[in-house]
């Protein structure tokens, strides 16, 4: 699986608090190891990333439960020893997936296994907090083997058999949410895992360096260049990259595509950096008054699709969140908006499949009280091309939680159909999800990159939009660097004194252009959500604007080179700090995986790229 045990790395030197971790293995009734989970705190909130395997492909519950004991007990019905969900029992006595927030502080979003079994996943939480997974009793998490329904049984239509005409969900289904039986059990402890991640340098002569998960695919160390290399930049798959010279020359390997370059062209100003594009796939969530409040990414990987979600301005709680059969988010009726958008992939001719068995259907989404959801994970339910034929498609988020058709037969009766005990057409279609609040038009990605050269002239190439350029304005500095925007439809540049410039739906968060700098600005990187960026100085100093959070600098550190660079980790929470000998600097939740720093090299580096799985 890639899971390796870490402690926390010293920052270059700097002593950065670590934030608190604690981290849970899971494990099946004979003991194997299935998996991990780690827990990080992150402000009011908690970053939870799980890997599970060996599971049934689908749908399945996860919870933290309320006590720190994975004792297998009965393997008919294992685990029980870890009792209800976290928040189940006193004081709280919350019920199961209603009310603002959850409502049990364990609930979290249900897991996708792929046909492999494998289910991976990021997200974030407010529910509960690391001390409340550390008390006195401990806590669990337990992966269980089917969907949970958060308790969402609308009474409209179901009828609770124990409760005649009480047309609430009974007993079992506000404490489980009908997962079904316990798969996994992890118990929580102190401690954290790496998830795999790694990085690539490039120096002056397009020599590589790979370390982490990060795979060498080519270089032009051996060749000889007109110019040297300026920058680099991944592909969406993270399975090879593209190396930009000074002349604007490109060098593609592994699945980088060649577009096209300025090595034939006299430029005014050399070339200094480039950017790539964020995904295969890309949609802007827009609301019923066409206010852009997040983003999705799709990235086709072999055999998986990543996704990745930031949608904002929701209410706190759960959101059904599906692909749409027809690229069209007309908003239509504003009291029933993006019906043009059909319904789920896959409802339809000629597979015309049921919920939970779309092949449109994803994980919900939680939304924190700040009414934020961020998340990633791994489907093979469809690929980014199904997401691009002759109808597109479009991505939906919806008002309530996603019962994956989970109505159990032994409870519920449906009413259309007295003692029928199935859910009805309108769970099967749409898990009763209720309206639809965000529409995102799925569209391909800037299949190509940016060059960007020092007087801010831009150079676009493949699919790759022009957004505008300071080409034709006179700078106090030249531009640096440059970064796109995680939808794609835009870029910031920035100048060696810390000016922004924004493009497209790039949003101006701060500069530095009117401080007195004790060293320029050499790099920056924006945020995962793109409301935010970071700017790094060459003595490493780090200076950061919207929803970037400081986690450390090198400022106060005497180098033995400058800093050249700086990429992000795929959460926002950490950042490396790349030296021209190759010396790396992490923070946050980057993880050290390896430097040139006590190598002699031929060239000095140039830049770098994260690598993420």
């Amino acid at each position: 699986m890639g899971l390796t045990t870490i402690q926390q790395l010293p920052a270059g030197g700097v002593e950065v608090p670590a934030p608190p971790r604690v981290r849970a293995v899971l494990k099946d009734t004979t003991g194997a190891e299935k998996g991990a989970v780690a827990f990080t705190q992150e402000g009011n909130r908690v970053r939870v990333q799980v890997v599970a395997t060996g599971l049934s492909e689908g749908w399945h519950g996860f919870h933290v439960h309320t006590k720190g004991d994975c004792t297998v007990g009965d393997p008919a019905n294992p685990f029980t020893a870890a009792g209800g969900h976290l928040g189940s029992g006193p004081p709280t006595m919350q019920s199961h997936g209603v009310g603002p927030g959850g409502d049990h502080d364990g609930d979290m979003p249900l897991l996708y296994a792929n046909d492999s079994g494998t289910a991976r996943a990021t997200f974030r939480t407010d529910n509960f907090n690391i001390p409340a997974l550390t008390d006195a009793d401990g806590s669990a998490v337990i992966v269980h083997a089917l969907a949970d329904n958060y308790a969402n049984i609308p009474a409209a239509r179901y009828d609770t058999k124990p409760v005649l005409g009480g047309a609430v969900p009974d007993v079992a289904t506000m404490a489980t949410g009908d997962s079904g039986a316990r798969q996994r059990c992890g118990l929580v402890e102190p401690g954290t895992f790496s998830f795999g991640a790694g990085y690539w340098f490039v120096a002056s002569d397009g020599g590589v360096f790979s370390f982490g998960d990060a795979k060498f695919h080519g270089s032009t160390g051996a060749m000889k260049l007109n110019r040297p290399i300026v920058g680099m930049a991944a592909t969406p798959s993270r399975n090879g990259y593209w190396l930009a010279a000074s002349d604007g020359g490109i060098f593609a390997f592994g699945d980088a595509r060649f577009f096209g370059s300025t090595g034939s062209l006299t430029l005014n100003r050399p070339v200094v950096g480039m950017a790539g594009p964020p995904g295969d796939v890309t949609a802007v969530l827009k609301d019923a008054t066409d206010k852009a409040l997040g983003s999705v990414s799709f990235t086709q990987e072999p055999g998986t699709v990543r996704v990745e979600v930031l949608a904002k301005g929701l209410s706190p709680g759960w959101h059904g969140f599906h692909v749409h059969t027809k690229g069209d988010c007309t908003v239509g009726d504003a009291t029933n908006p993006f019906t043009a958008a059909g319904g789920h992939l896959g409802s339809g001719a000629p597979a015309n499949q049921s919920h939970s068995g779309h092949d449109g259907d994803m994980p919900l989404l939680y939304a924190n009280l700040d009414g934020v959801a961020r998340a990633s994970f791994r489907t093979d339910n469809f690929t980014a091309a199904q997401l691009l034929d002759a109808d597109g498609s479009a991505v939906i988020v919806h008002a309530a939680a996603d019962n994956y058709g989970n109505i159990p037969a032994d409870r519920y009766d449906t009413k259309p159909v007295p003692g029928g005990a199935v859910p009805d057409a309108a769970t099967l279609a749409t898990g009763d999800s209720g309206a639809r609040q965000r529409c995102g038009l799925v569209r391909r990605s800037s299949d190509g990159y940016w060059l960007v050269a020092n007087d801010g002239g831009i150079f676009a190439f493949g699919d790759s939009k022009f957004f505008g350029s300071t080409g034709a304005l006179r700078l106090n500095n030249p531009i640096n660097g440059m970064a796109s925007t995680p939808s794609g439809e835009g870029y910031w540049l920035v100048a060696s004194d810390g000016g922004i410039f924004a493009f497209g739906d790039a949003a101006f968060k701060g500069s530095t252009g009117n401080l007195k700098l004790n060293s320029p600005i050499v790099g920056m990187a924006p945020t995962p959500t793109g409301d935010g960026y970071w700017l790094v100085a060459s003595d490493g100093g780090i200076f950061a604007f919207g929803d970037a959070a400081f986690k450390g600098s090198t400022g106060d550190i005497k180098l033995n080179q400058p800093i050249v660079g700086m990429a992000p980790t795929p959460t926002g929470d950490g950042y490396w700090l790349i030296a021209a000998d190759g010396g790396v600097f992490s923070f946050g939740d980057a993880v050290f995986s390896g430097s040139t720093g006590a190598i002699r090299l031929n060239q000095p580096i140039r830049g770098g790229a994260a690598h993420t799985t």
